[in-house]
């Protein structure tokens, strides 16, 4: 049974797929837009990161310690494509990815450093010891994302700070 992440993958894909699909205004004037493959193509890549690099499975929870960006929406669309829990606040979490890796907790099993510039190949300097820098990892995982385990529809797709839980089904 697809998971709503799937379908919406499927759609962002598919019929005019080199139109734009999600455009971000930044500061200071940064903008960027993303084609349906190309916004298809950083979901897939960030998905099999997870899933090949840091053993993400359904049901894992990963908290996004990340500003409002297109970033952001990449590693919440991976996550759920996964059939992850994403974590907006500091609740609990298997993973995290944050954009301030220097102020990291020692309660994660991975911890991965997000540059927010566009077109960061790497971060920007020195990373705190076992943290993965997102920019230098993605680009060399596969553009085409097949999960080595099914979601489950029931499952946790959003939890709030309030306790409540969106489902993957909804």
């Amino acid at each position: 049974m697809n998971i709503p992440a799937t379908d919406l993958m499927t759609a962002l894909r598919s019929g005019h797929s080199t139109s734009p699909r999600l455009t971000w205004y930044g500061p200071d004037d940064e903008r960027v837009e993303l084609s349906g493959r190309v916004l298809d193509n950083w979901v897939a890549k960030t998905s099999n990161l997870l899933q090949d690099e840091l053993d993400a499975e359904p049901g894992m929870r990963l908290r996004l310690d990340l500003p409002a960006h297109w970033k952001s929406i990449i590693w919440a669309l991976a996550a759920w494509q996964l059939g992850m829990e994403v974590v907006l606040d500091s609740g609990d979490a298997d993973l995290l990815a944050t954009s301030e890796p220097d102020r990291v907790e020692d309660r994660f099993d991975a911890v991965v450093a997000v540059p927010l510039p566009a077109l960061a190949m790497r971060w920007p300097g020195d990373l705190p010891a076992g943290v993965l820098d997102y920019a230098a990892e993605v680009r060399s995982h596969g553009d085409v994302f097949m999960a080595h385990n099914d979601p489950d529809p029931g499952s946790s797709a959003v939890r709030s700070s309030n306790g409540g839980a969106v489902l993957h089904e909804a």
